[in-house]
This record gives structure tokens, sequence and C-alpha cells, in this order.
């Protein structure tokens, strides 16, 4: 019998995709920075690069770095799928091809075809790029040292890798902390326009959203404040007292602390959703000359009947998240036979609830949130017209 064995640290360690957005903090490249950074990628040298810390010759090959920067500016793609490019990963149009819609051809070689990889989001495809990356990867495969198939750590394959050098792929953090902030000193570029991935990151209302966010900051931006202004900073004082503040408190005054964390965390759920269902079903707005959004109903907003769906079904989610997290705690201690009267309760109390939430999910808030998705899915399938779903 394998024996039970719990590891603290690999069990409670940050999730990766927490960890991935600990760091830069991308925004909008402007039209004159942009230029510059284009300027300084097809004017890369020798000279530019940082140097090796013992010896003279520099860390990696002008032609490398020359055609690892130009992917990154020209091809949109993620980090992870730049480093992981496999050898032999571009082509060139090799003849004419029809516009839809016009008379006109588009030429030999106006585009190049680059291979990207299997990625978080989707498997390996192809996507057209400008024939500048193509240029600058085709140098770099001719003086490319020659070396061995290493394993793709997305799928597990055995590939050449496009940017491997002395036997070793190119570092992810290369890209980031060192060669995009010797470019951006070569073009000019202030300190502040350094940070970035290459890619904004998920749900960032100034970067994904930004016109929008001019649109709407009116109405989202209100119940946003909100949160940050009332119920984060409930639950962040009151976190400390629960935390550390049991023999200062006593009972009563420990559990009254916890409860204030249980409300403020609530309320800030509310406040956040808010926002999401006036994108799908706006309420209490009126349209300014600028062409934006104000709230004409703050009540309005805040009882939006799609919010308070969503809420439901949203925070039911998190008790079954909770309740089950719970049940295992007392189930591990039971096993363990610690604790052995505080992991009944756990137990009993959290398989109880979690069943209660995961029914409440199904329904009624899972029912009545898909009728009122319904007209989103309609259109999201190509249906504009009102019909049966």
């Amino acid at each position: 019998m394998i024996p039970r064995r719990f590891d603290p640290i690999r069990s409670f360690m940050t999730p990766k995709s927490v960890l991935a957005k600990i760091g830069p903090n991308p925004r909008i490249i402007s039209d004159d920075v942009w230029a510059k950074l284009v300027w300084a990628g097809l004017n890369l040298t020798a000279e530019d690069l940082p140097k090796r810390r013992q010896g003279p010759e520099n860390s990696y090959p002008v032609e490398m770095c020359k055609a690892l920067f130009l992917t990154w500016l020209f091809a949109g793609l993620r980090n992870n799928e730049i480093v992981r490019l496999r050898l032999g990963c571009i082509r060139g149009q090799k003849e004419e091809v029809s516009i839809p819609g016009a008379t006109e051809k588009l030429p030999r070689s106006s585009v190049c075809m680059l291979e990207v990889p299997v990625n978080k989001t989707s498997t390996a495809f192809t996507k057209p790029v400008d024939p500048i990356v193509g240029e600058a990867i085709n140098a770099w495969e001719k003086v490319r040292p020659q070396g061995e198939k290493q394993s793709d750590p997305k799928t597990g394959e055995m590939v050449e890798f496009l940017f491997l050098y002395r036997l070793t792929v190119i570092g992810q953090g290369y890209l980031n902390d060192v060669l995009i902030p010797t470019l951006c000193r070569k073009a000019g570029v202030p300190r502040a326009d350094v940070r970035g991935t290459g890619i904004p990151m998920e749900f960032q209302f100034g970067t994904n959203w930004a016109q929008f966010s001019r649109l709407t900051g009116g109405v989202i931006g209100q119940p946003l404040a909100m949160e940050g202004t009332f119920s984060f900073f409930l639950e962040s004082a009151f976190l400390g007292l629960f935390l550390y503040g049991e023999k200062r408190l006593g009972k009563w005054g420990h559990w009254w602390a916890g409860f204030l964390v249980f409300l403020g965390s609530w309320i800030s759920g509310f406040f956040i959703i808010v926002a999401d269902p006036w994108m799908q079903h706006p309420v209490a707005y009126t349209r300014l000359s600028s062409g934006g959004f104000s709230v004409s109903s703050f009540w309005g907003l805040l009882t939006n009947p799609w919010a308070l769906i969503q809420y439901a079904h949203n925070m039911s989610g998190a008790v079954v998240t909770g309740a089950f997290v719970m049940a295992s705690v007392g189930a591990f201690y039971l096993l363990q036979q610690k604790f052995v009267e505080h992991a009944h309760i756990f137990l009993r109390v959290g398989v109880v609830a979690g069943i209660a939430a995961s029914l409440w999910q199904v329904f009624p808030s899972g029912d009545l949130h898909g009728k009122y998705m319904a007209r989103n899915r309609m259109s999201t399938n190509g249906f504009y017209h009102t019909a049966p779903y």
C-alpha cells in the first residue's frame, strides 16, 4: 500500500495562472513609439546587444536577436509561442492570390506564412506575416549552428527549435528583460514604455477594451470604484483582525471579524459583477453628446435583473468551491486521525453545503442565466432575428 504523503509546499504554492499575472503591465503602444521600435529592430547591430559577463562577445548572435525581435513586433505572438517556434516554420507565398471582392491579385512574396505551434488557446495554425519576418528568420537559419531535437514542454514532441543556440533554447525572460529594454534604449523610448510582453494581458480594460472604456467608463467605472473604496477596505481591514486578533478580540469579536470579511468579499463580488451584466443588458444610462454613456439611475444600475441572476449564479459557484475545500480538509484530518471532532463538522457541513449549492447552480440560477444568455448565443451563432432558440 502506498503511504499517504502531504507536501505543503507543492499543495499551497501559488498557481501558475496567478504568477503569470504578477509582473509586466502592458499598455497600448503609440504610433510614434511603434515606429521607433521598428527602426531599432531593422537597424540592430552587434554593438547594440549586451555583452557576456566574461569575454567581449555577445550572448546571442545578432541574426538571432533580430529575427526574435521582428517576430515579436510583427507576428503578434505570445512569448511562449515565439521561443517554441520550430526550424523551417516560415515559408513564402509562391503564387499570386486573388483578393475576394476585388479584381486585383496579391503578388508573389507579398506575405510569408508562419507556422505557430500549439498554445494555451488553440492548436497549431498558420498565419500570414510581413515578409520582413521571413527575411529575418531565413537569415538566422543560414547561420544557425547545428542543433539537436529537444522536447517541446507543451506537447512533449521531439522537435528542432528555431531559436536554439549552444544546444539551449532561448529563455522566455530574455525577450522581456534583455532584448526589448535594449531596443528601447536604441530607439530613445522612455523607461515607462519598456514594460510589456508583446500581447495585452487578459481582461485589461485599458488595453483590450480601450475604446469601450472611453465610452462607457462613466457607467462601469462607478461599481468598480465602489468595490475598491468600500468592500475591499472592509474585508482587508477585518482580515488582519481575523487572522491575528483572536486572543485580543475574544470569541465573539473574532466571530464578527470573520463575518465582516465574508460580508466584504460578497459585496465586492456584487460590485464587480454589476459591471459585466451591464455589457450584456445595458440599463439606467443616457447617451452624451460626445457619444459616451453616463448613469441615469444608480439604483437602476445595481438592480439590473441580469446582474441579480448572474450574481446568484456566480456566488453559488464560490460556495461550491469553498464547501468542497472544507470537506476535503475534514477528510484529510480524518485520514490522519487529527482534530477528529472538527473534521466531522468540516466534512458534514462541507458536503451538505456543497450539494445544496451545486443544485442551486443548475436550477434556478443556472436555468435563468441560460435563458438570459440565449440572445447572446443566438447572435454568436449568426441568428440576428427574434426566434425560439
